[in-house]
């Protein structure tokens, strides 16, 4: 199963709690298996560290002490 990088992104966006690397990663394994590989509109086939390193890589996603956060609004505005 291939989930689109919006969908992490949304998930990070929508915690209600600071969210790490780990807790992301256990979110991920219970919403969606451990086997699951991560797409972008750009990419294909990456784990979820690839994936985040993808989102960093374009201010998607920034990292600060060790927390996850991002902009919704910097989110590409197409269907996947």
């Amino acid at each position: 199963m291939s989930i689109h990088g919006h969908e992490i992104i949304r998930l990070i966006d929508q915690s209600e709690t600071p969210i790490s690397r780990d807790l992301l990663a256990d979110e991920v394994a219970k919403r969606f298996g451990t086997e699951v590989t991560f797409h972008t509109c750009a990419d294909q086939d990456m784990s979820l560290c690839q994936l985040l390193e993808f989102l960093t890589g374009r201010g998607k996603v920034v990292e600060t002490d060790g927390v996850l956060r991002t902009d919704i609004g910097l989110m590409c505005d197409h269907e996947h």
